[in-house]
């Protein structure tokens, strides 16, 4: 397979355009833009309320899974609430859908050919709890078999509609796997459950190593996204990264921005193989 003649050995800085002209959506689309924010918003208010299993064949895309693990990170880092905002989810999902569409042919590269989604760093709808296994009400738990209603959880378990899925005893600690039937803020649920009786530690499970990525960042209206490229260099035996930029104006218009960083090589001996 033929290099890409737009990609380079090295990072190259590519069609570097001002912020101002990146950013201002076009006045003849704002009715369509606002037709289509709030139906994608009502979508994903439902999806959050429904929980992970109650996507759609729309709401189990790739990217409605990406924006709800950008919006879930936001959440996560301001630790205000157990919610993550379906208005949020709508907005990031229009902005990474309308990437997907684009035909700019570095867009379509990291979407199509080299398929770059979120690394699942933010939990949405597990964790698991380390509990004294000699308390009383833990020893109580394992006889009714793992009902959340019969322990000092039980007031979290209403509030955030949570429940034990699986529980494993390893010596004195009581492994309590707990799942929510919508999508949260785990950060935050895991938070307040560490202040509960008899509770020794929270663990929010995540996809670990290193691995691709998008990022967002709200500008001017619109949004700043990356999309990182993660790849092991055999010759060096260590991992490199390769990040694209993007524009996406409120009306879902794309401009590329820059690449940063080393690309791989796309050749038929590639260290990263890129999808037909």
């Amino acid at each position: 397979m033929k290099q890409r003649n737009f990609l380079n050995k090295y990072c190259v800085k590519q069609n570097i355009l001002k912020t101002s002209s990146i950013f201002v959506p076009e006045t003849h689309n704002v009715l369509a833009l606002i037709e289509t924010t709030m139906g994608k918003i009502l979508f994903y208010v439902g999806l959050l309320l429904g929980g992970a299993g109650a996507t759609t064949a729309q709401g189990s895309s790739d990217y409605s899974k990406d924006a709800i693990q950008l919006a879930a990170r936001a959440a996560a880092g301001l630790g205000e609430s157990s919610e993550i905002s379906g208005n949020l989810v709508a907005e990031l999902s229009l902005a990474l859908e309308a990437m997907a569409q684009s035909t700019h042919p570095d867009a379509m590269l990291v979407t199509q050919k080299l398929n770059i989604h979120c690394f699942a760093f933010a939990s949405v709808n597990a964790l698991e709890l380390y509990v004294d296994a000699t308390a009383k009400w833990a020893a109580e738990l394992q006889a009714e078999k793992n009902d959340i209603a019969q322990t000092p959880l039980r007031r979290f378990a209403a509030l955030y509609d949570l429940k034990i899925v699986k529980s494993k005893r390893t010596s004195n600690i009581l492994v309590l796997s707990i799942e929510s039937s919508r999508i949260q803020n785990m950060k935050f649920i895991g938070n307040e459950l560490s202040l509960a009786d008899d509770v020794m530690m929270v663990e929010l499970p995540a996809q670990t190593g290193i691995g691709n990525d998008v990022k967002a960042k709200r500008v001017n209206g619109g949004w700043m996204l990356t999309y990182i490229l993660s790849y092991e260099d055999c010759k060096t035996g260590c991992y490199k990264q390769c990040e694209w930029q993007f524009g996406v104006t409120a009306d879902g218009q794309v401009s590329f921005v820059a690449v940063y960083g080393q690309l791989p090589s796309f050749g038929e001996d590639a260290l990263v193989k890129i999808e037909d």
